[in-house]
């Protein structure tokens, strides 16, 4: 069991958890480009079964070492700041050694780069742009765009937008349509990312690591991302995008506690509501997704349990 354990380590030091979320954007992306984005529930001939189409698992592969390979760059150059926020322990307590996540990150980053070839080249250009943002000018000098406001919101709208563009790329090549179809899951992923800075600010601020609610405060950040929230629903509506629309009007009543409570656990719970339900949207036209999240669920909660003594992943607002 130890030795388990341990192999988990460098499973969990790529943080696959947050590999949902993008999975999820770039299905999205896929079923927008798919034309099935005008109603919720699919029709029988609509119901994907994800594992059945190679392509679609080339592309989750070769985005999982992408996001793998820079999640493990972020964490090395986030040491300080994790210890001080209390998580992502690996690197922190010495349970992994540097070195090894900076041989696990490159092996991660070229598998991803040399799948994304067999789903083409438009594909494999965008994959190496996701990687150059969020591997390295997101953490790496001079340019660390994690240690300012602008900058860490520019690259993370650019990581929701990647991922959505990458699943539409498996059916059409990008053009002006996928773009349009791009702006409302654009702004729903960026008001997430305003969500997600709020519970660190504490830390951040600490080791001097200047996030948009370190510059700007808690009110104004909740309030911007309630802002994009609601332009996702305005352009879902424009596209007529039911999908989307429905997850906004299920995950509202979370945001509106957040806005009324005005607490970190109350964003929290938003965030992951949020999350989740997007998830669930997506798991209805791609069921055997919601298969791999369930799994995915209780193996993470067995493996942090047995190593850290840990409640984790959870709904509550910590």
């Amino acid at each position: 069991m130890s030795e388990l354990i341990r192999i988990l380590d460098y499973l969990y030091l790529t943080r696959p958890v947050l590999f949902f979320p993008g999975w999820a954007t770039l299905l999205a992306g896929y079923l927008v480009a798919a034309g099935d984005a005008g109603r919720i529930l699919p029709l029988p001939p609509e119901i994907r079964p994800l594992f059945w189409h190679g392509g679609i698992v080339t592309a989750m592969l070769s985005f999982a070492g992408a996001m793998g390979g820079s999640f493990i760059l972020n964490q090395l150059q986030d040491v300080d700041s994790d210890r001080k926020n209390q998580k992502l322990f690996l690197l922190g307590d010495g349970l992994v050694p540097l070195r090894h996540g900076y041989i696990e990150s490159a092996l991660l980053l070229g598998g991803s780069l040399l799948a994304a070839v067999v789903c083409g080249l438009q594909y494999a250009a965008f994959t190496a742009v996701f990687i150059l943002v969020t591997g390295y000018l997101y953490n790496y000098p001079p340019f660390r765009f994690k240690d300012y406001p602008l900058r860490g919101l520019i690259a993370n709208m650019l990581m929701g937008w990647l991922a959505f563009i990458l699943g539409g790329l498996l059916l059409t090549a990008f053009n002006h349509i996928l773009l349009l179809q791009s702006l409302p899951y654009l702004a729903y992923n960026t008001a997430l990312y305003f969500l997600t800075t709020i519970p660190d600010r504490e830390g951040d601020a600490a080791v001097k690591k200047v996030t948009f609610p370190v510059r700007y405060g808690f009110s104004a950040t909740l309030w911007i991302s309630s802002g994009c929230y609601l332009l996702a629903a305005l352009l879902g509506c424009y596209l007529g995008d039911q999908f989307l629309l429905i997850i906004l009007a299920a995950v509202a009543p979370f945001w509106l506690y957040a806005l009324i409570r005005h607490t970190s656990a109350a964003v929290i719970i938003a965030l992951k509501m949020g999350i989740f339900f997007f998830s669930i949207g997506v798991c209805i036209k791609f069921p055997l997704f919601g298969v791999l999240i369930i799994a995915t669920y209780y193996v993470t909660r067995f493996y942090y349990k047995r190593r850290f003594n840990f409640d984790y992943p959870n709904f509550k607002g910590r």
